[in-house]
């Protein structure tokens, strides 16, 4: 007697069923979105968990410098002085003063252990970024093509096939995000006069097209042979041509993310909790899904279609290993 199968929702040995008769994909309009996404909602929730492991150093990271060792210190500037005049003589006025600005709070103590830890972190951080990244989005590209796929050998087979460049590009994108952000945040806290305005709205421009840039960067890696330089030069064009679409994943995601909060903000104050975490094993994969969907019917109009027309290729794969076209002259949008 045949022993019946047990559902798995997250058993990334389980082979991807192929297209069926239904799941030929439509046109990439809003519509066959929705229905592409629904019939592959429950393997974006797997995928999900690779997504998570991208968060896994940065937690670890704020997580010791929040709770490691404190050391007090002040905020204002005028303390050193105030506590200096305190010490010769301490009138009324010093007093209050030295009151007000000698408040303190408690510092994270950089000694070498808790520096070296950060930085271990870091590195890691900034090894797996990039894989990750590879490796997901091959499969994302997968789905939005309708094509069969496997999670656990698909998503390592990217990230062999690109070893290296997953690792460069990873870095240079980690380290690009990680600028922007610290800029935004600089800029944001001394808003307040034309030319720091200028430049907060600025970094705002910035980063919003280096978002857009993103959404082509890995799914031209993982879909041609190219050059680094090459890539961001034709994500960059992209993030213009496809401005259209890159606008209505970003739509989709903030959309996506308020909805996400009108729950939290509903039923968190009923105590269920497990809605306030919820949304980090859907949200991830789901934006990521969003994106990829916008961004590769640009990549086939502009690249993939042209390159097999001049190259007399009618498939949808090439003779090598089947996902990557491998003329990086042919290949280049311009």
């Amino acid at each position: 007697m045949e022993k019946k199968k047990k559902f798995k929702l997250f058993d990334f040995n389980r082979d991807g069923k192929g297209v069926e008769k239904e799941e030929v994909q439509g046109p990439p309009n809003l519509k066959n979105f929705f229905k592409l996404y629904g019939r592959k909602f429950t393997r974006l929730l797997s995928l999900n968990l690779y997504l998570l492991l991208m968060f896994i150093p940065p937690v670890i990271m704020f997580y010791l410098f929040f709770t490691g060792e404190k050391t007090p210190s002040v905020l204002s500037p005028l303390y050193p002085a105030l506590w200096g005049a305190s010490q010769v003589v301490n009138t009324p006025v010093i007093a209050p003063l030295f009151g007000v600005n000698g408040i303190q709070f408690q510092l994270p103590f950089l000694s070498v252990w808790f520096i070296l830890g950060i930085v271990a972190i870091g590195i890691l951080w900034l090894c797996v970024f990039g894989w990750i990244n590879v490796g997901t989005t091959y499969v994302l590209r997968s789905m939005v093509r309708a094509e069969p796929v496997f999670m656990w050998s698909d998503f390592f087979y990217a990230i062999r096939r690109n070893l290296k460049q997953g690792f460069l590009l990873g870095a240079i994108d980690l380290i690009i995000l990680c600028l922007l952000g610290f800029d935004l945040v600089y800029f944001y806290n001394l808003i307040g006069t034309f030319a720091m305005d200028v430049m907060f709205y600025l970094v705002i421009a910035m980063l919003l097209l280096y978002i857009f840039m993103r959404f082509y960067l890995y799914l031209m890696l993982v879909t041609f042979d190219l050059p680094i330089r090459k890539l961001i030069k034709n994500a960059f064009i992209f993030s213009v041509v496809g401005i259209k679409r890159n606008f209505m994943a970003l739509l989709g995601a903030l959309a996506l993310a308020a909805i996400c909060y009108m729950l939290i903000a509903t039923l968190a104050p009923l105590g269920l909790i497990v809605v306030v975490i919820l949304p980090i094993f859907f949200y991830p994969a789901s934006t990521a899904f969003m994106a990829a969907y916008a961004a590769y019917p640009k990549i086939d109009e502009y690249m993939i279609k042209p390159y097999k027309a001049e190259n007399g290729d009618e498939d949808d794969h090439d003779e090598d290993d089947g996902d990557t076209l491998s003329d990086p002259d042919a290949a280049a949008l311009l």
